[in-house]
């Protein structure tokens, strides 16, 4: 088996472990979340996946972490396939203009867009988008419609992690995140979502998942598929949690600008807001 092909199955293997916790009932709904594809015709490039990926990763930490639900990410794992008895759900976020957004949830079953947003986004050097304030903002305007959406599809009810503001991370496990490596960065996601799942999240500990799925997304920039994008988007999403949940807390500012300077510049910003 090539590095390249190895490097595709640890990261199916982190897609379905990692966002759920601990292992879960087999009672428990999955969700296939569908992608857009980007191994077959022209390539989208770096701008368009992470438009993309934002609302994708929205959408899977949220029906992990407050319905509690199993998630295949069909970008992560490209090769991966729906069973029967999934629930198959397609989150996607384009540019419809230069600063036009427009973010919808389908589902194959329905003609019309299950939750659908539109809202213009902010613009930084070379015509990039803000992605950390588009983060936000689209977590603000989408987030409410998305979990009435999925509520009725899974006919539940949001069941949020608890949250322990004294929980604590495994000694050891953040020393694993001073260099980019990828095995040392999916051991950490995967021993912090077990943690959570066990005793709720906290500000230390959403701090570890945001630099894991940071040095998740730049140790996988060599591969083509849109990985690197979906994890720094993930990085963003928990930064965004840690920062609503943990708003003065010390660690959580530290964190915010190592997860988003990752990425883009703008994170550098993001410690500047009071």
């Amino acid at each position: 088996m090539t590095h390249h092909m190895w490097t595709r199955v640890r990261i199916g293997i982190l897609t379905i472990v990692c966002l759920a916790g601990a292992l879960p009932s087999y009672a428990v709904m999955r969700v296939f979340v569908d992608s857009l594809p980007t191994t077959d015709g022209e390539v989208p490039n770096r701008r368009e996946l992470i438009l993309r990926e934002i609302p994708r990763q929205l959408f899977l930490v949220t029906a992990a972490k407050d319905f509690g639900l199993i998630c295949v990410d069909a970008t992560a794992e490209p090769q991966a396939q729906p069973d029967k008895a999934d629930l198959v759900l397609t989150p996607n976020g384009r540019a419809k203009s230069n600063d036009n957004y427009q973010v919808t949830l389908s589902s194959a079953k329905s003609d019309k867009p299950l939750a659908e947003v539109v809202l213009n986004f902010q613009t930084i050097g070379y015509g990039q988008p803000d992605y950390d304030d588009l983060t936000r903002r689209l977590d603000a305007k989408w987030t409410p419609k998305l979990i009435q959406a999925l509520g009725k599809q899974v006919d539940a009810t949001t069941k949020p992690v608890n949250w322990d503001a004294a929980g604590t991370v495994p000694p050891g496990l953040e020393a694993r995140l001073e260099s980019i490596d990828f095995h040392n960065a999916f051991l950490v996601a995967r021993e912090m979502h077990k943690e959570i799942a066990e005793s709720g999240e906290s500000p230390a500990r959403l701090a570890v998942l945001t630099r894991a799925y940071a040095n998740l997304g730049d140790a996988t920039r060599h591969v083509f598929t849109g990985q690197s994008n979906a994890f720094f988007a993930r990085s963003m999403v928990y930064r965004m949690r840690l920062m609503q949940s943990a708003p003065k807390d010390p660690i959580a500012w530290w964190s915010a600008g190592y997860g988003v300077a990752s990425f883009q510049h703008s994170g550098i910003r993001s410690l500047e807001f009071t």
